[in-house]
């Protein structure tokens, strides 16, 4: 009986050990939450790997969420971004270093995590932020609202209202409150601020983390491509007659 216990014992002890030697080993490798708060979209896409219920009750100012239940099935949803430095979060590094290996594994060569939500108190945001795909995709559903607060129109049907007139403007924006305003612009510190503006005054918000491009603004059917896009020249060459 003594023997079982002092195995048992000793079982105990390497598994602690070797937890506490991958933990140190993962630590220097991470990056500091202080340091992905400062990125923008030029420096690094920051996906957040928790369940979506955790994203939306508090995420990292620039994360977008792809939880690692959706990414160890299919890692196509960041195919477009495979050249681009990607840093993965989540509450406690277990499932960012998973998604890190998955990724390494189909030789994705720019990696990194960063500090989970019981390591660092990152300034929180609870609205939604999304890449391009999930933004062309959401312009065609209905109740919607493309508000630009950027310095130039870039979409057909959009609301322009350039970010430093947004709070003289909430009360206009009032009527459009049961609806999901999509805000974009072609600056990122545009967007993140409007965000944060119509968040804190009860709107439902999608906040665009990327610059939009209209030469990447590639929607799948033309018809509506046509409707949506501001600019003619665009529209002849996605949708030639």
């Amino acid at each position: 009986m003594k023997l079982i216990i002092l195995l048992f014992v000793i079982l105990v002890i390497i598994f602690f050990l070797y937890y506490y030697l991958n933990f140190y080993r993962f630590k220097k490798n991470k990056l500091n939450g202080s340091y992905i708060e400062k990125l923008n979209f030029d420096d690094a896409l920051v996906v957040d790997v928790r369940k979506r219920d955790e994203y939306e009750n508090g995420h990292c100012k620039n994360a977008v969420n792809l939880p690692y239940s959706v990414l160890k099935k299919n890692i196509k949803f960041l195919e477009n971004y495979k050249e681009k430095e990607i840093i993965f979060y989540c509450t406690l590094d277990i499932l960012s270093n998973l998604t890190k290996k998955i990724f390494i594994k189909k030789g994705y060569k720019h990696i990194k995590t960063a500090d989970g939500f019981l390591e660092y108190n990152y300034d929180k945001r609870k609205y939604n932020n999304i890449l391009l795909n999930d933004f062309k995709i959401r312009l065609l559903e209905k109740d919607v609202i493309a508000l630009n607060v950027g310095d130039e129109k870039l979409l057909k049907k959009e609301i322009f209202i350039p970010v430093d007139k947004l709070y003289e403007n909430l009360k206009n924006l009032e009527k459009f409150k049961e609806k999901t305003f999509l805000v974009f612009s072609s600056g990122y510190k545009n967007q993140n601020l409007a965000s944060d503006i119509l968040y804190k005054n009860g709107f439902k918000v999608y906040n665009l983390i990327e610059n939009l491009n209209l030469n990447k603004l590639q929607l799948p059917v033309c018809n509506e491509l046509e409707e949506l896009l501001y600019s003619k020249k665009v529209q002849e060459e996605f949708c030639p007659k």
